[in-house]
């Protein structure tokens, strides 16, 4: 009762001091301000130069942009002046969460910046997009966190009520207009020739850029004129397919959902949903007697395509961040399945690169903490850093062979491409890697060079300490055995020492 006050005055507060906020929202019970920022301003797009200042507000189910309003009265005295230079809030937009969206964007790389840090976000649906800077990465924090929880608690409440507008179906509209504003907007932005060519924009630097002109196009395409009766069916097919399109493209919005809460196989199964139909109308529009004839068609589903691959890219870096930061706490299972995701999109090798180069991260950081204090230390002390060392290692290229073997090597059979080189070449490395480690430290302490030998020029070391090199070397072998128990055998990397 005390919140639902609280809340009622601060919109009450809102309508005080943003003329016209109360035409666009109602103070219906539950309805609150999550968080409101002042400092912004909205970004002409075709210069990249901010013009109006922008107040944003939050609300838990709404997005309420408001400009400063100038005076137009002259401003004599001191009074005035102040009140012209603070303006008064103006009310021009207000949406509700779950029918737009907003993400961090970057400019073009060819837009001059002075120099100064800001942060960009991008708020747009099927009919707009607007762009508003901000100088305080607070403030853009605070406005993204909040629209991000506003809008996923309204998805979950709507998709438990089975009511949620991104899974019902497209009502059908005027076709023709909105394939004209597809080729207006293909033209416009430049790539009309060459929105078929994906390497053409796939470059990292294009890629922000890239994803703002894509949705621009969809944006202008599936804008609707309000007055336009839908309740005109149309019987045409090719109608029917340009509808089916934008509906599954729209679905593409709750892929970011469930990415956003980490629900990698939802979003995967859901990209390759939308990839299967998708291929389907490409092959029933190819059928066509006339492919002229649904050339627009064709061109909304290379967008769509390009989007796709964008969700793809933002579903590959999840992964990758969860694999490089979480590899220690990643049991088998759950490695398999983000491997499977990989393949899923066709680039398992990747999966397993970046698998093999976490664990080698992994690796470093561990052999990183172990060597702290050691500078000054005795030789007992150095005898336990090696032995820790090697028996730490060969644990983690031990797990991840036997993870490599029983998780990994399944999922390339399924391809008929059963090739262990990678995990070799990598086990390889690693150990020599060790071995280095170890030679750094036993010479001098545990080893000394005796002489030169004339015909190798190489070093020939003479051991110092008998007793603490031979507890060492027989704690060595056994952790060698081991590895060679799982199919790597690396005794000849540590010939030099072994043989002493």
């Amino acid at each position: 009762m005390v919140l639902e006050k609280m809340w009622a005055s601060e919109l009450q507060s809102l309508f005080k001091h943003v003329e016209g906020a109360s035409k666009f929202i109602q103070p219906i019970p539950g309805r609150h301000v999550l968080a409101e920022s002042g400092r912004w301003q909205e970004v002409n797009v075709g210069t990249w130069k901010p013009n109006n200042l922008t107040h944003i507000f939050v609300l838990n189910d709404l997005l309420l942009i408001a400009n400063k309003k100038a005076s137009n009265k002259p401003s004599s005295t001191p009074s005035d002046i102040k009140k012209s230079k603070s303006g008064r809030l103006q009310a021009i937009n207000c949406w509700p969460l779950t029918q737009v969206s907003l993400s961090e964007i970057k400019p073009p790389a060819n837009v001059q910046t002075d120099g100064s840090k800001v942060y960009l976000i991008n708020a747009k649906s099927k009919s707009f997009s607007f762009v508003y800077q901000t100088d305080r990465y607070d403030h853009f924090l605070k406005i993204v966190d909040s629209f991000n929880k506003g809008r996923n608690e309204m998805v979950q409440k709507e998709r438990l009520n089975k009511t949620s507008p991104a899974f019902s179906p497209l009502m059908t509209g005027d076709t023709r207009d909105e394939k004209r504003q597809l080729r207006e907007s293909l033209r416009s932005s430049g790539n009309y020739e060459g929105i078929l060519d994906e390497k053409r924009m796939s470059t990292p630097s294009n890629r922000n850029s890239r994803d703002f002109v894509l949705h621009d196009i969809s944006a202008r395409v599936h804008s609707r004129n309000r007055s336009h009766d839908f309740t005109t069916v149309m019987n045409d097919k090719d109608g029917s397919f340009f509808n089916e399109i934008k509906t599954l493209e729209d679905r593409l919005d709750d892929v970011d959902v469930e990415l956003s809460h980490n629900q990698y196989a939802a979003a995967v199964g859901l990209i390759c949903h939308i990839e299967t139909k998708l291929k389907s109308i490409e092959s029933s529009l190819t059928q066509q007697k006339s492919t002229k004839e649904v050339q627009d068609e064709f061109f909304l589903l290379e967008i769509s395509k390009l989007k796709i691959n964008n969700r793809k890219e933002n579903v590959q870096n999840s992964l990758q961040f969860n694999l490089t930061n979480n590899i220690s706490k990643l049991t088998p299972e759950e490695i398999e399945s983000i491997l499977v995701y990989y393949d899923s999109f066709g680039h398992l090798t990747e999966g397993i690169k970046t698998y093999l180069d976490a664990v080698s991260l992994y690796l470093a950081a561990t052999a990183s903490r172990l060597i702290v204090g050691l500078q000054g230390s005795t030789k007992i002390d150095v005898v336990n850093y090696l032995s820790n060392l090697v028996v730490i290692n060969v644990a983690i290229v031990t797990r991840t062979i036997k993870t490599y073997n029983n998780k990994i090597v399944p999922i390339l059979s399924q391809h008929d491409d059963v090739d262990s080189s990678e995990l070799i070449n990598w086990c390889v490395e690693e150990i020599t890697k060790l071995s280095k480690q170890i030679n750094k430290n036993l010479y001098g302490t545990l080893l000394t060079s005796a002489e030169v030998e004339v015909e190798t020029n190489q070093t020939i070391y003479k051991i110092k300490d008998e007793k603490l090199y031979s507890e060492f070397i027989n704690l060595m072998i056994p952790q060698l055995n081991e590895l060679k128990k799982n199919g790597i055998n690396v005794d000849y990397i540590f010939d030099p020492i072994l043989s002493l």
